[in-house]
């Protein structure tokens, strides 16, 4: 396990009867335990290799710690500590829950490439109303594209209305403004 909870209340609280040497032990067999996936046999000397103490230091100081009730030895000759195999069993749960997750977010992305529906519309459409202009009187017909506010940039026909004055209409025309 490369990564582990850790409560700074809880450890100062639980540790507080112990000396210097004693918690420095027990933090590095704790560190230990969860490196090592909690397989960490009841061997003096492999132990005390892998912590980089002294043969006669690890077995004084592990003496000491299972007097005070840190660490102990199971029934499968294992070395075990306080809250590590709690903290272990969280550790697996969530990671089998994001495992989980994960398979199915993949899941639902490579079932969703597989849609190939030509009725769905694109991300960037546009909505644009267009009227038939035939079947409406001419006092009821619009533009032929209408655009109320949601077609931002949409482009509208111009009109064929006349420019009032017939200056007015010569200079468009001259300029090919409403060819």
């Amino acid at each position: 396990m490369k990564f582990y909870n850790r409560f700074p209340d809880r450890a100062l609280a639980g540790m507080a009867e112990l000396t210097l040497e004693q918690i420095g032990a027990y933090n590095l067999i704790i560190d230990l335990l969860y490196s090592r996936d909690g397989v960490v046999p009841d061997d003096d000397a492999l132990v005390a290799r892998m912590l980089h103490l002294d043969l006669r230091l690890w077995r004084r100081v592990k003496m000491e710690l299972m007097t005070a009730g840190k660490v102990r030895i199971t029934a499968a000759g294992m070395l075990s500590a306080n809250g590590v195999d709690e903290g272990r069993l969280l550790a697996q749960v969530r990671s089998m829950s994001s495992r989980h997750a994960a398979n199915v977010r993949w899941e639902n992305y490579r079932k969703a490439r597989q849609i190939k529906d030509p009725s769905m519309p694109a991300k960037n459409a546009t909505k644009i109303k267009i009227y038939n202009t035939e079947t409406l009187t001419n006092s009821e017909a619009p533009a032929t594209i209408v655009d109320e506010g949601e077609n931002f940039g949409a482009i509208e026909q111009p009109s064929t209305k006349s420019f009032g004055s017939g200056e007015l209409e010569a200079i468009v025309r001259a300029k090919r403004w409403a060819d």
